[in-house]
């Protein structure tokens, strides 16, 4: 990762990539990304950000009955903003901030080849919406206490799930 930009604004960029394997699958995700950071006031901090991602899976040769093998990409969005709740003239401390952050859910398509007999379809592999909470309480430069609350839809995956597998 890489940031850049004074107080009022800030650009960065960052490239990230995780490969899992199991004995019948393998996966990977690639993502690279830019984000923005506006500062119009003092107290509140506006953020969006885009990145590119793909995912990579694959069946081994030795699987029964089915093979996965292919990769999709898809661009995802994120949105978020930063408040400064106590404020204080010279920006001292104690410092006490709200940060609030969006991604909208997207699915992945990945090729399917069932069975002999079972026309070929697509798995669709869903990355939920996520809604982020968190504060942070700094008393002094040496100690913050911070808590952070995620949503994540689980129904959105339910879904895709019920609409792999016909139910």
């Amino acid at each position: 990762a890489v940031a850049a930009g004074h107080r009022q604004f800030r650009v960065a960029g960052y490239l990230t990539r995780d490969a899992q394997e199991a004995p019948a699958l393998a996966s990977s995700v690639f993502e690279g990304g830019i984000a923005a950071s506006v500062r119009p006031t003092r107290r509140l901090s506006l953020g969006v950000g885009v990145a590119w991602s793909r995912l990579s899976m694959d069946t081994s040769p030795d699987s029964e009955g089915m093979a996965i093998d292919g990769e999709d990409t898809r661009a995802r969005f994120t949105a978020g903003v930063l408040l400064d709740l106590i404020d204080t003239p010279r920006r001292a401390l104690p410092a006490l901030r709200l940060g609030i952050s969006y991604q909208p859910g997207f699915d992945w398509s990945i090729p399917f080849a069932p069975p002999p007999g079972v026309a070929p379809s697509t798995v669709d592999v869903r990355r939920p919406s996520l809604l982020s909470a968190g504060i942070a309480w700094r008393q002094s430069d040496h100690w913050t206490v911070g808590f952070q609350g995620d949503l994540v839809r689980y129904r959105e995956v339910m879904d895709t799930l019920r609409r792999n597998t016909g139910d």
